[in-house]
């Protein structure tokens, strides 16, 4: 077994996918109520491996960027802090809507930011809604775009034609500057809570 940021990558989604009945996400709840059980998830993962874990936090100007006048970075969703020498392990954005994809991962802003410091964080994107084609088109732009060269992105993302239908949680994981991929199922319990599963099947597979 090598463990590398790849393995690890791997284990946080299927962890994410065999955890989210506990997430007790409802029919009746909303999107903002997934955003927390989400956050909260990795959150309870990063205390248990010994980090501090932040919410809302800000880091100071990049270091390419230092003298350019730019100011510090966006508020993070999320990000795990080793309190032995205060860097940062790992980055979680929480996203409801597919119209947020730009920002989220290609914008100079979050995760985009978050990939110029550098300094060997994991990067997550977590998405309620993406369709097919935003999915689909997620291994080009990623590989396209610069500041993600040599860096380890996972993005767990709901795909559907629109949000009420979106069921089919997949994972895109870009690592070693290449790209794989799995797909779970998400599933309705008797009494209206939402599970997601993995097939026999359902294994990663190179693009």
């Amino acid at each position: 077994m090598n463990v590398n940021a790849e393995w690890f990558l791997k284990r946080l989604f299927a962890g994410y996918v065999r955890n989210f009945a506990s997430f007790r996400w409802h029919t009746t709840c909303t999107y903002a109520d997934l955003t927390q059980a989400s956050l909260r998830h990795f959150a309870d993962i990063g205390c248990s491996l010994g980090y501090v874990v932040k919410r809302e936090a800000t880091e100071g100007v990049r270091p390419d960027l230092i003298g350019s006048g730019a100011s510090g970075s966006t508020r993070r969703d999320l990000i795990w802090v080793d309190p032995d020498d205060a860097s940062i392990a790992l980055h979680v954005e929480s996203e409801n809507e597919a119209g947020n994809l730009g920002a989220c991962l290609f914008s100079d802003n979050k995760l985009l930011d978050s990939a110029g410091y550098r300094d060997g964080r994991l990067l997550v994107a977590v998405f309620g809604w993406l369709t097919e084609a935003d999915f689909d088109s997620l291994r080009s732009r990623i590989g396209a775009t610069d500041l993600y060269r040599d860096r380890d992105l996972l993005v767990i993302a709901f795909v559907g034609i629109n949000k009420d239908t979106a069921s089919s949680p997949r994972a895109l994981l870009w690592s070693g500057n290449q790209a794989q991929v799995r797909s779970a199922t998400g599933q309705l319990d008797g009494d209206g809570y939402w599970g997601i599963h993995f097939g026999r099947e359902s294994l990663w597979r190179s693009l």
